[in-house]
Parts: structure tokens; C-alpha cells; sequence
């Protein structure tokens, strides 16, 4: 039986200049590549099978299937622009990733002084809910991508909402029909503005017909940053947030939390320290939510006297029972030399382990901070194991060790402070962070590179297996 793993975004095998597309969101004049890295999550050896559909017409492209054996816990970089097959030419692809066991997989979409990650995602649900879609707003746009992962045809319809009001912009309905595997664009910068309003932020909800499937994910291009993140099938009461931080390393980390259920909901945001400092003063206190609403969280907002600045925080987004909210945290830097930005998707709940397929010291000049957070109800205790990116050789002096972590909490966890005989240099690698049984674990990877003035940096959530059969315990 195989497991699959839907490379949503098309633009994930981009290898033509976007400029080649004629005006839109992303910058004329860039060659963007994607590579994807892949990791067994399973308790066996994997076999992996990725194929490309092409987005312009939908066509399969059978001569360009890559078929490779990955062992459990191992991690391989799937690249679509080093593929020799001719038929493979530059344009716009979708991707689905079979394996015989679960999988997880990160797409880095890649440009000279630009880049952004997203996770590749399971077979999805019905809907997909993207809480932050913008026009021209503060400089940014947002190209998002729908994509059928089901076996039929899927009838989509996508809806429009304006964020401040929760209004539905009826003139940019529309319903679109995707064979399977196949990805739908929507650039909203090239939307006439009798469509969709210009300078104006929107949530969007996608929606497809009884029986089928769809997932998406979204580009958040700026002047000077880009920021990814996967939509989401559904929400729940609460949502955790592994790093949010005011003035931390020059960062600052807006939230936007989206209500995506039917009913009211009510609101309270909770700031915790890396220390485990609970700050009560901080964060949106009973909040009423109502349905398809999106409301910004904003840690530089609040004095000092009630958030402390330069600090780390991990947050929890609170609603009641039966709500079901999402949120997407970006975390941008704006600094006279030096501007980057990445965003990541909030959590609903957490699994004992807790897959990171690419990470890295000093690797390409890149480092990898990893953040754990504990979103289960008692202390749990965290193990970090490193496996060598190319042999699958484990590190045991690296990574914590029965680390207890209060429920809430995060732990930062940073590759580069071990020493080289530890965890060597200048290498990737893929991760494992295992908790006890029963324990509830989520943690996001930050991709930073090191000494660039350009925005090289991105973020992308750990995978937890949640296959029926098959995956490591």
C-alpha cells in the first residue's frame, strides 16, 4: 500500500523566469527553483516514487518519474530542475510523492536574494482555509494554489472574505474544475480591481464537491521578503504557536488567527517566556471571532512593562470547546543592511515524534534553529536525534537529552552550538525530536543563512505521522 504526499504549490517546480508569466506578484526577472527534501517517517525501509503534472494543461508526465529506496528516518533532496528527462521542460508543476511508508516533505522554493518553504501535505478534506491572502497590501501578494488530491475530478468553489469585516467579495467567487494531481493558480495582483480591491487583505476558503479532496498553500511575495505557508484543512479550540518573539534577534512576529467554524468564537491569547514566565497582561483576552474572521495578534504592540522586549515567547491561542480557529505566525526582520523574512502554521495538536527533514550547520553558509514546543497537558520529555543527511548515521552526542518541558513551553534547540566532533560542520542532516508516550510535541525549523543581506531565510513546521500502519514508534 503506498502513502502519498501532495506537493501543492505549482510553483514548487518552477524553473522558468517568473518574469516570462507577464505581470503579477512575483518580481520579473527571476529564475525560481524547488527542491524538495523527503523523509521516511516509517518503522521500514521506503520505496518513494515522485511524479510531475503539469499545470499549464494538467498533462502527467510518465518519463520524469524518480523512484529511490530511503530507510527509515532518512532524509533525500528531490530536484526537479536537475531531472534530465526532456520532457520535463521549464514551466509550472504540480507534484505527488509515493512512498510504502509515511512521508514527510519540505519544498524550498528558491531565488537569487529570495526564498520561502512550505510543507507538502497528506491527501487532503473537502476544504482548505488560507487566513492571510493579500492585494497589494503593505507591499505584499499573495499567489495561492489549490490542488486536487483525490482520484476524480474535483468541482472547487473559492471564496473571498474581507478580513476587517468578514464580508464575502462576491465578484471574486468563482468555481474552478481540476483533474487529478493538478493545481489551480489564483495571482491576486493580476486581478482587476473591480474583481478584487486592491491595497486590502483577505481570507479565502476553498471548497470542494462530496467525496473529493483538495489541498493549497500560499506565496506571500513582498518588495523585499517572500513567506510560505500551507492551507489548512480544519482548525480546533486551541492553537500553538512555538516562537513568537518582540525585537529578538531584530525580529518581530505577526500572527493572524483565523476562525474557520460556523459559530462564534471567543478568543484569549497566552504569552509564555522561553524561561516558562507566564505574562497574563499579554495577548487578546475573550475576543469575538466570528465565523470566517481573521484578527491580527501583534507582540510589538503591547509596553514593555507587559511584554518584555528582545525575548522569545511560545504562545497558545485559546478558544472554547467546538471552536475551530487556525493561525499562521510570520516572522519578519527589517534592518538597515539586512531584510528576510519566513512564516509557519500554528498548531491544533501535537504526536510523540516529530520528523524535521532538513536540517543543517553551516551547511551552504545555513543554519537551522529548531523550536519544541509541549502542547500536550502534562511535562514531557523531549529526545533530539540527528541522522547523517547522506549515510543515515546517528549523532548520539548531538541533540537533547530526556529534556522535561512544561506544557506550553518551547525549547530552542541550535545545531551550530555542538561542537564538530559532536555534529560536524558544514552538513544536512534530518531529525527525529521523540517524546515519552503520550506526549503531545510540535516544533518549527527556521532556515537562516548566515552573512546575507538578501532574504535567505524560511520556515517550515515538523511532521508527525499519523498513517494507520507503518509509522516509527
Amino acid at each position: 500500500m503506498r502513502k502519498s504526499l501532495v506537493v501543492a504549490v505549482a510553483v514548487i517546480v518552477l524553473l522558468l523566469p517568473i518574469a516570462a508569466q507577464g505581470q503579477g506578484s512575483y518580481p520579473p526577472g527571476m529564475v525560481w527553483r524547488s527542491p524538495v527534501v523527503v523523509q521516511n517517517m516509517g518503522d521500514a525501509t521506503a520505496t518513494v516514487f515522485v511524479d510531475y503534472y503539469r499545470m499549464s494543461d494538467g498533462a502527467y508526465i510518465p518519463s520524469a518519474r524518480e523512484t529511490f529506496q530511503l530507510e527509515p528516518g532518512r532524509a533525500r533532496a528531490v530536484r526537479p530542475y536537475l531531472n534530465p528527462d526532456p520532457a520535463l521542460t521549464d514551466g509550472m508543476y504540480s507534484m505527488v510523492i509515493h512512498g510504502t511508508r509515511p512521508l514527510a516533505g519540505v519544498v524550498n522554493e528558491l531565488a537569487t536574494g529570495r526564498e520561502m518553504a512550505y510543507n507538502a501535505l497528506e491527501p487532503g478534506t473537502r476544504k482548505v482555509f488560507l487566513p492571510n491572502i493579500t492585494k497589494h497590501y503593505y507591499g505584499f501578494s499573495t499567489p495561492f494554489y489549490i490542488q486536487n488530491s483525490g482520484d476524480t475530478d474535483a468541482t472547487v468553489t473559492i471564496e473571498f472574505f474581507d478580513f476587517n469585516t468578514g464580508n464575502p467579495i462576491e465578484s471574486a467567487r468563482r468555481i474552478v474544475v481540476l483533474p487529478p494531481n493538478v493545481s489551480y493558480e489564483y495571482d491576486p495582483a493580476v486581478a482587476p480591481n473591480s474583481e478584487l480591491p486592491t491595497n486590502k487583505q483577505y481570507a479565502v476558503v476553498a471548497t470542494a464537491g462530496v467525496g473529493q479532496s483538495i489541498v493549497g498553500a500560499v506565496n506571500q511575495i513582498g518588495r523585499d521578503t517572500d513567506l510560505a505557508y500551507s492551507g489548512f484543512p480544519s482548525g480546533g479550540p486551541n492553537v500553538y504557536l512555538p516562537n513568537m518573539v518582540k525585537g529578538y534577534a531584530g525580529y518581530i512576529t505577526p500572527a493572524v488567527i483565523q476562525n474557520v467554524g460556523t459559530t462564534t468564537a471567543y478568543v484569549n491569547v497566552e504569552y509564555y517566556g522561553f524561561d516558562g514566565t507566564f505574562y497574563p497582561r499579554a495577548g487578546k483576552k475573550d475576543y469575538e471571532l466570528k465565523p470566517g474572521r481573521s484578527l491580527p495578534e501583534r507582540p510589538w504592540t503591547y509596553p514593555d512593562n507587559v511584554l518584555p522586549p528582545n525575548k522569545q515567547y511560545s504562545v497558545v491561542v485559546r478558544g472554547r470547546p467546538g471552536d475551530e480557529l487556525v493561525a499562521i505566525v510570520n516572522q519578519n526582520r527589517n534592518l538597515a543592511d539586512h531584510k528576510d523574512g519566513s512564516a509557519y502554521n500554528g498548531f491544533n495538536e501535537g504526536a510523540q515524534n516529530i520528523f524535521l527533514p532538513n536540517v543543517v550547520k553551516g551547511y551552504y553558509g545555513y543554519i537551522t534553529p529548531i523550536v519544541i514546543q509541549n502542547v500536550g497537558a502534562v511535562t514531557a520529555t523531549v529526545t533530539v536525534r540527528y541522522y547523517d543527511f547522506n549515510t543515515g548515521t546517528e549523532w548520539p552526542n548531538a541533540g537533547l537529552k530526556n529534556y522535561a518541558l512544561a506544557p506550553g513551553r518551547s525549547v530552542a534547540e541550535r545545531p551550530w552550538t555542538y561542537s564538530d566532533a559532536a555534529l560536524p560542520n558544514n552538513a544536512q542532516y534530518s531529525v527525529v525530536v521523540e517524546g515519552a508516550p503520550g506526549d503531545e510535541l510540535v516544533a518549527i525549523v527556521n532556515q537562516v543563512k548566515l552573512d546575507s543581506a538578501v532574504d535567505n531565510s524560511s520556515a517550515y513546521e515538523g511532521f508527525r505521522c499519523v498513517a494507520q500502519y507503518g509509522c516509527r514508534r
